[in-house]
């Protein structure tokens, strides 16, 4: 090859490491390090056989090595030799390229066959080198040399294109220094390339000689080093040179077809530059002259007229000149960075026409007015929508001051301001986006704090319940407090999660950060509020304590029907709608956050649901139907109790079976409350399920009807449920589902629902009996129309039915106690007011209860531990026998206490009417309120050691001989 020196016999590349040295002299270190890397790697991977024969005679192997050597050398004296001249070439390094002919080539392999024997064990195929440096026929191998290039030149440092068009234009004679690094980024794949055949063809000709002639593992070694170091450096000559002129070619092209359409733009790749290639490819004119010219320079270098500097002069200013002639022809130096600015840097255009000013700053609303900026559009503020600041230089172009305030004071080119007065929406918009997929590449969507987003990110949002698992592909509002933010890579951002610090176990991420938009199109799009039949929007996340949950404020998502199952209904912004009479519905502290409520659209109601529940058919996929603690229902499910006739049964929806509030089955392990059903397991014989949870009505469909409404006398519809202070209970609020005797025992009553029944029934004179947020919620009652027939006491009802208490226990009954006062055991089939440890009564109701830990421990007068609790009088009829009635039409209150004076003041419990001071005319007895007669006692009193009533009265019914049974009973304590 014209330019390379004859190695002399006397040289020996002692290693490959040894030759990998030789060669990266001729190559620059700004682009090379990776691909040096890679050509080292493919040296080394040589592998090193392991039955190498013994050692070839020492003679022989010279011989060979000489007559490789020999031929090396000839065929560089071939390829040097110009007519005339008998000069020595010039270095390797920065010597110019030469074309390598077909006929170069078979006189090459030819002598090469002849060194290395042509009896080897494979045939010998010889060293592929293709004419010029490169031809490339494939399109994608040709896209991709024309994109490094491109990625070349946009990643060059500042100024590059300045001061390489102000070479260009000047015309210098010096080697430009920074065209230099993009020849040597572009030649390194190539180089790449042919080296990894040249290894591949010399390693598989050594090994042929050394398995036919012995060679040993250094004596191998030793051969390939001779016959790598020639090629590489060959190799690195030609290639270098074809690349520079390939790159001021398309250099030109770029700055020309700015200008002049169709010129160096046709048949160009969607880069807009040409792959390098070779063969009959068209080329503009002038740069085919200008390679007409290097050729003439390398011609006379060849000869020996040019000196090595004048050599390099000469080409330089031929690169120069030609690339500053497409400087010229463009109309000059700020014309021509424009073009090539453009080209590598496309400018962004907005829907008025403008051009995006980027990068651009901004003070994000949603990130309390931290400044971000951004290198592109961005949907802060819009998600989906692109958008960006316009650059200044098109003056009045977009929307004035910025997309947060057409008013904004920072929307301002002048000092202090973002830099920038106008915006507009991007040309090109993000493509929708899918909830379930990521485009192909992913993005790098960055975060407030310089993050990258870990998307897809798995999360439980508390708004959900917080056992309800999402798959998000981009920033998302849940749990975020109305700011878009997402899982981060490694430990980036804030640790934990934004709903808490402590992060969450089932995750497999532990940082995150709030999302500021870009790149565009990675902000979930807020929920589409529902609308209503009144024309309201409902609130897209709101709080509410249904009745069913006692209570429990629970946070909602659109529309539901917790409360009217199969209705749908929202609470909704503002006041349209129908104001609430719920006292927690409002805007203060420890409220709702919203007055209002509204029947959502026909488009919203689980009308078609509903119906094909009710035929047992489930919608596929079965949604998330979602729990009090946030469980999810398993449906459909089977159950056998009282309200199916014991048989076993299947559902599809929430049930109410053995309470007011609708419940399901939940599918979690721990999640719920453990069922008491003996058949509530998983297995042979069992339901299949275990816990249970009371439904929220959300998605709406999925709760089985109210039960039917209770009534009164008077017509009025009972509240369900319903809270009441008992003064029996010393003022603790209990929750009553239905009608109860508490305060009258054997008299079932109820508070009136005030939407349903507003006015109906007995108006209570109750203190707490208001509609206001510190009342009840209701202010009138009434009996029940039905009310439960009374047992005689010692006798249990048919069928039995379950007693609850205060703390939710369940009354043991029948049970047997023996009060101190009457001095033997009783059994009784009702709640009590007898003390157990000592004398005297109780103002409550009370009964020994089935759990072993539910209620109050006490003891009883023997010492023996039991459980107990307060009666609430639900069910009605089991807090004492029906009332004794007076002449007055009083109700006898028994048992109560008082102090005959015939036996000096002790004070005894009766628990029937009594003829103890016959002065009254009868067997008489205390009552209840202020009914009857005024005791003149001083005991008669409510307070504190009175004896807990005000009246007397002659009972109706008069025995013949009424013995009273009395017992000593103070204050009784549990």
């Amino acid at each position: 090859m014209p330019g390379l020196k004859a190695l002399p016999v006397s040289l020996r590349v002692s290693s490959l490491e040894d030759a990998d040295r030789c060669h990266q002299r001729s190559l620059s270190p700004l682009y090379l390090a990776v691909p040096l890397v890679l050509i080292v790697g493919l040296v080394l991977v040589v592998q090193r056989p392991s039955d190498l024969p013994a050692e070839l005679d020492e003679k022989f192997l010279n011989e060979r090595a000489a007559e490789i050597e020999k031929t090396l050398h000839s065929l560089e004296g071939k390829l040097a030799t110009v007519s005339g001249t008998k000069s020595a070439p010039p270095s390797i390094y920065r010597s110019p390229g030469q074309e390598w002919t077909a006929e170069d080539e078979r006189e090459y392999d030819k002598k090469m066959a002849e060194a290395v024997g042509e009896d080897g064990t494979r045939p010998y195929q010889g060293l592929k080198l293709p004419p010029s440096f490169l031809p490339i026929s494939d399109p994608k191998l040709q896209e991709s040399y024309a994109q490094n290039l491109v990625s070349l030149l946009r990643n060059m440092k500042a100024g590059y294109v300045e001061e390489m068009l102000q070479w260009a234009e000047s015309g210098k004679s010096t080697e430009n220094p920074y065209i230099l690094p993009i020849v040597e980024g572009i030649e390194a794949p190539l180089i790449k390339d042919l080296d990894a055949e040249a290894h591949e063809r010399v390693k598989e000709t050594v090994r042929d000689v050394g398995l036919r002639k012995n060679l040993n593992a250094e004596q191998m070694k030793k051969m390939r080093s001779r016959l790598l170091v020639p090629l590489l450096l060959r190799i690195r000559a030609r290639v270098h040179h074809q690349v520079e002129v390939y790159v001021v070619s398309m250099l030109r092209r770029v700055i020309l077809g700015s200008s002049l359409p169709g010129s160096g733009r046709s048949g160009s790749s969607p880069t807009g530059i040409a792959s390098p290639s070779a063969g009959a490819q068209s080329k503009p004119s002038d740069d085919m002259q200008m390679e007409y010219e290097l050729r003439d320079i390398d011609g006379l270098y060849q000869k020996g007229v040019l000196s090595k500097r004048d050599y390099h002069a000469q080409k330089a200013k031929v690169l120069s000149e030609w690339l500053g002639v497409a400087i010229k022809q463009i109309g000059g130096k700020g014309a021509a960075r424009r073009a090539l600015e453009d080209f590598l840097w496309p400018p962004v255009k907005t829907v008025s026409g403008c051009h995006c000013l980027l990068p651009f700053k901004y003070d994000v609303p949603e990130l309390k007015d931290h400044t971000i900026t951004y290198d592109v559009c961005t949907d802060i503020g819009s998600p989906g929508k692109a958008w960006c600041a316009v650059d200044p230089a098109d003056g009045e172009c977009g929307k004035f001051g910025s997309p947060k305030d057409p008013s904004d004071p920072k929307a301002t080119a002048k000092a202090g301001g973002y830099g920038w007065s106008h915006w507009d929406f991007c040309m090109s918009q993000p493509a929708p986006h899918d909830e379930h997929f990521l485009p192909v590449p992913a993005p790098k969507v960055v975060t407030e704090k310089g993050c990258t987003c870990k998307l897809p990110f798995q999360f439980y949002p508390k708004s959900l319940g917080g056992l309800q698992k999402l798959d998000l592909y981009a920033c998302t509002l849940h749990g975020g407090r109305g700011t878009h933010w997402c899982a981060t890579e490694g430990s980036c951002g804030r640790p934990g999660t934004p709903e808490s610090k402590y992060g969450d176990s089932r995750l497999s991420w532990t940082h995150w950060d709030k999302c500021v938009g870009e790149p565009a199109g990675f902000l979930a799009l807020p929920p589409k509020p529902a609308t209503t039949v009144q024309g309201c929007t409902c609130k897209a996340t709101w709080t509410f304590e249904p009745w069913d949950l006692g209570g429990k404020r629970i946070i909602y998502n659109g529309c539901v029907d917790i409360d009217s199952p199969g209705t749908a209904w929202c609470a909704v912004e503002g006041d349209c709608g129908t104001k609430s009479a719920d006292p927690k519905a409002g805007t203060k502290s420890g409220q709702y956050g919203w007055t209002n409520w509204d029947i959502c659209d026909d488009k919203y109601q689980p009308t078609e649901l509903v119906a094909d529940l009710s035929k047992g058919i489930l919608p596929h996929p079965l949604p998330y139907v979602r729990t009090e603690s946030g469980c999810s229902c398993l449906f459909p499910f089977k159950i056998a109790n009282a309200e199916t006739n014991h048989e076993v049964k299947e559902f599809n929806t929430c049930q109410r079976f053995g309470m007011h509030a609708a419940w399901c089955p939940v599918n979690e392990v721990s999640c719920g409350k453990k069922s008491s059903l003996p058949q509530a397991y998983k297995g042979p014989g069992g339901f299949g399920w275990s816990r249970w949870d009371k439904c929220i009505g959300e998605p709406a469909g999925f709760l089985a009807p109210l039960k039917p409404k209770l009534m009164t006398r008077q017509g009025c519809v009972c509240k369900q449920p319903w809270v009441f202070q008992p003064s029996s209970l010393a003022g603790q609020e209990v929750t009553f589902l239905g009608c109860t005797d508490i305060g009258s025992p054997n008299q079932a009553w109820c508070a009136i629902d005030p939407v349903e029944s507003p006015n109906c029934g007995i108006a209570s004179n109750d203190p707490r009996a208001k509609l206001t947020p510190r009342g009840y919620g209701w202010d009138h009652w009434d009996y029940c129309m039905e009310q439960i027939e009374s047992h005689e006491q010692g006798v249990m009802p048919y069928p039995s039915q379950a007693v609850n208490t205060l703390n939710g226990c369940k009354c043991k009954m029948p049970y047997t106690i023996t009060p101190p006062g009457l001095g033997y055991s009783v059994t009784l089939t009702t709640c009590t007011r007898y003390g157990q440890t000592k004398s005297g009564m109780e103002n409550f109701w009370w009964c020994p209860v089935e759990e072993s830990s539910c209620g109050y421990t006490g003891k009883t007068a023997s010492g023996k531990t039991m459980q107990w609790d307060k009666c609430v009088g639900d069910p009605p009829g089991w807090l004492e026998p029906e009332p004794v009635k007076t002449v007055s039409g009083c109700e006898c209150l028994l048992p109560f206490e008082y102090s005959p004076p015939v036996l000096g003041g002790d004070r005894i419990v009766y628990t029937s009417c009594t003829d103890i001071s016959t002065s009254k005319g009868g067997a008489w007895c205390a009552t209840k309120g202020a009914c009857g007669t005024k005791s003149n006692s001083k005991l008669a009193h409510m307070g504190p050691g009175g004896y807990g009533w005000t009246h007397w009265d002659i009972c109706k019914e008069q025995p013949e001989k009424v013995t009273a049974r009395l017992s000593l009973l103070p204050s009784p304590s549990h």
